[in-house]
Parts: structure tokens; sequence; C-alpha cells
């Protein structure tokens, strides 16, 4: 499996700002990683992708932060969106940056509209998803 991972896992630079506002300390994540998954999952139920441009995008970790629960998640988000197993030999993680890309402007909105930041977040998620 792991011959399908690449090494590194990319954001769009003028992107980076969010990233790491939202995992800096006072934030409401502790790392990139857990910003980076929570935009991709936001994404992915937004329903919205959005393609990196080749050559304004930045490395932000390595793939080995995943552990192997987040990388099923990852996974099963980029099958069920494309409800097709195989897709996870195509550069899965290309596909999890494309809902990250997307899902990173409404994270950050939800984080920074009036109340309480992470409990805008939750709320959301209550709301929207349960």
């Amino acid at each position: 499996m792991d011959k399908y991972i690449r090494k590194k896992i990319y954001i769009e630079e003028d992107k980076h700002d969010k990233f790491k506002e939202l995992s800096s300390e006072g934030g409401p994540f502790s790392s990139m990683k857990d910003v980076f998954m929570a935009a991709a999952i936001l994404g992915y139920n937004l329903g919205e992708m959005k393609s990196l441009k080749p050559n304004e995008k930045r490395d932000i970790f390595d793939k080995d932060v995943f552990d192997e629960h987040d990388l099923a998640l990852l996974y099963a988000v980029v099958i069920a969106y494309y409800k097709d197993v195989t897709i996870i030999e195509h550069d899965p993680l290309g596909e999890v940056e494309k809902f990250a890309n997307a899902g990173i402007e409404e994270l950050y909105k939800l984080v920074n509209n009036d109340g309480e930041g992470i409990v805008n977040l939750v709320e959301e998620i209550l709301i929207k998803y349960s």
C-alpha cells in the first residue's frame, strides 16, 4: 500500500497562514495535521475539491505524521467520494489535498466567526452532519 503514498503533503502557499494560525499556540487545533484533516473532511462534507496550483504549493509535513487510523479515515473519504476502491492506487493523498484546499476557507471562517472559535465548528458539525 505504501507504494501509492507519496512522501510530502502539500497545501497552497497562500493558504499556509490559515493552517499555521489555526494550529498555533492558543489556536483551536494542536497541529497542522489536525487542521489539514479537519479541512479535508469539511471539504468532503461540502462536496468540494479544489486542485492545488502547481507553482504555488508548498509541503507542510511528511506523510509519516499520519498514523494508520488517520490514513484509514482519509482513504475512506476518497473511496466514498469516488465510489471506487481502486482510487487509492492513484495518489489518494493528492485527492485529500484537494478536499483540504477547498475546506480550509470554510474551516477558517467557522473558527473565526463571532462566538467561541472551535465551538462554532462543533455546532456546525452537529447541526449539519448528525
